[in-house]
């Protein structure tokens, strides 16, 4: 069940997404800004969960949205722009980033972003996103530990774009002269070139 408690114990605790598991381990005591850190659970290296000092009294998840693409567009290129923004007035922003459902399955796309606003042209060819729907959601993390996850700030968009498939992994020697029925490609290897 996502967000539910799955197990732990005196040193770590294993919760569930319910796409993935996050895995804490608590580390030494430290501190930062004056505040004092205990028992904090790290994932990927971000601190998740403190029981002291962390984020104190926010409980309020952060909050944000996808500005770009729009609702409903169709992408008739194989890269389309993300854009947006995300924010938490109490503990501050920790890092977000942009997840994507198709074929059926979410996953994340690019890297997580730590200041906002943030954007970047995703490559949906090089992704392997097939023409057809896609969901676009957003994961977005605070200094306390409170998560909004996808579908937070949700577009929906259809790829309309028949990606190339990638030249054929062909080295002509010297006497050979490879050719490709994709236009603009072509490979050489000639003493006469």
């Amino acid at each position: 069940m996502a967000g539910a408690f799955t197990s732990g114990g005196d040193s770590c605790s294993i919760v569930s997404t319910g796409t993935h598991l996050h895995v804490g381990f608590p580390s030494k005591p430290f501190t930062i800004d004056g505040k004092t850190y205990t028992d904090t659970y790290w994932y990927d290296g971000v601190p998740l969960y403190s029981t002291n000092g962390g984020g104190g009294s926010d409980t309020t998840p952060p909050d944000g949205d996808i500005t770009s693409p729009s609702e409903g567009a169709t992408i008739t290129t194989r890269t389309v722009h993300l854009a947006g923004w995300a924010s938490d007035s109490q503990s501050g922003l920790n890092h977000a980033h942009f997840t994507a459902q198709y074929n059926g399955n979410w996953q994340q796309v690019g890297s997580d972003f730590t200041s906002s606003p943030f954007g970047f042209d995703w490559d949906m060819c090089d992704a392997g996103v097939p023409d057809g729907p896609v969901t676009l959601g957003l994961d977005i993390w605070d200094n306390a530990a409170n998560q909004a996850n996808s579908p937070h700030g949700v577009r929906h968009f259809t790829k309309n774009y028949t990606c190339s498939p990638p030249p054929p992994s062909c080295n002509p020697t010297a006497d050979q002269v490879a050719l490709y029925a994709d236009t603009g490609t072509a490979a050489v290897a000639s003493p006469w070139v």
